[in-house]
């Protein structure tokens, strides 16, 4: 795989558990503000679906040049990443059961992939 592929890969990755943060705290300030139209609320949810489409755009040029089987096991890192994100900035709990979960996804995806994909 090339190693801009690859990063486009991350970058996507990280593009969308970033998003899926910032979709969190716009549930939490449509809460507060008891309206998912509040200014606050939308303005989060601007960036939010910005950072999708701009995930997006990198995803569909990185499938120019890597397989989808390949590519989309790279998306299998949101599971981890995302709660991981929401622990540390969120505060909520991560559950030994969860991490097992995680680390079992993580080990999937080495699987899945294998070193001749990568």
């Amino acid at each position: 795989m090339r190693p801009l592929s690859l990063i486009g890969l991350l970058v996507t990755v990280l593009s969308i558990s970033a998003g899926q943060m910032l979709f969190k705290i716009a549930a939490e300030r449509a809460n507060v503000a008891q309206s998912l139209f509040a200014p606050s609320v939308l303005t989060v949810l601007f960036f939010a679906v910005a950072l999708y489409g701009g995930a997006t755009l990198i995803w569909v040029s990185v499938l120019r040049y890597v397989p989808l089987t390949v590519a989309y096991g790279f998306m299998a890192l949101s599971f981890a990443i995302v709660p991981l994100l929401a622990a540390i900035f969120l505060h909520e709990p991560l559950t030994p059961r969860y991490v097992i979960g995680m680390v079992l996804i993580m080990c999937g995806i080495m699987v899945a992939l294998g070193a001749k994909s990568v």
